[in-house]
């Protein structure tokens, strides 16, 4: 996933049809009405560090709508076949309308590697109220009106990189130290270093690829250009700091 945060939607709807008391279904014209509610949230960050060995890690949850929701946390492997070994508490809580709250992200296991950062995500699902909770804030229908309820909960995800003590160098210098080769898909990108680097763009011969996939550590990826980009002379990027800043442009020869 190139993103430090993405989104997942789950949509679902229910039809509502209340006729006229003593009216035929085929004497009663009835209108449909639709009303759609995405169920977001929003962070204070598009990223965690992890540091294995300290107290865990925070993150601020918002709820950013004009209704209140239920924030569903948990945090994913890269590998679908692979648990997490993270929790996170509270995993379930109620957030009233532009309310925030704090989640604390701890580790429960080792994660695979030492030697090197390793990559979960953080998700976060908006839910809304089943019908007939008290929360829910259903709007009645009139006699002679259906209602389309779309719900729309999404489900956003931001990248959480564990990074052990000890490594050497920095994720900045690991940004600005990517090798670029040619291949038969365009350039391949070479990272030497045990950090993550994530691009915000790649721009050869004036055309860019815009959110290119991440780069892991000790790994190399063949990125495809946009066309008519040239795959000799100099290749320039911007990657993405800890801060979910840009960093400089960096400028490098294609090998």
């Amino acid at each position: 996933m190139e993103n430090a945060l993405y989104t997942g939607v789950a949509l679902y709807a229910a039809l509502y049809t209340l006729l006229v008391p003593g009216a035929s279904a085929e004497s009663t014209q009835t209108r449909i009405e639709q009303k759609t509610t995405t169920y977001s949230v929003g962070f204070n960050t598009t990223r965690l560090i992890y540091t294995p060995g300290s107290q865990g890690a925070s993150l601020t949850i918002t709820n950013p709508n004009s209704f209140p929701i239920l924030a569903q946390s948990e945090v994913n492997s890269t590998d679908s076949g692979e648990r997490a070994p993270f929790t996170v508490t509270p995993p379930l809580f109620r957030l009233n309308p532009e309310e925030q709250n704090r989640v604390r992200v701890i580790m429960t296991g080792a994660t695979k590697f030492t030697d090197r950062e390793s990559l979960h995500w953080l998700c976060v699902t908006g839910i809304p109220p089943e019908k007939g909770d008290l929360w829910d804030n259903a709007v009645s229908n009139r006699p002679d009106t259906a209602l389309l309820d779309i719900k729309v909960k999404l489900r956003q995800c931001i990248k959480l990189l564990t990074r052990p003590a000890g490594l050497g160098g920095t994720p900045e210098k690991a940004g600005v130290s990517v090798t670029w080769k040619r291949d038969e898909t365009g350039v391949r990108a070479v990272n030497d270093t045990p950090y993550f680097v994530n691009f915000k763009y790649i721009e050869s011969g004036s055309k860019k690829l815009e959110s290119p996939e991440y780069l892991a550590p000790f790994s190399s990826r063949s990125y495809r250009l946009p066309g008519g980009s040239s795959t000799t002379g100099d290749v320039k990027y911007v990657f993405i700091n800890d801060l979910g800043g840009d960093s400089a442009p960096v400028s490098a020869r294609i090998q």
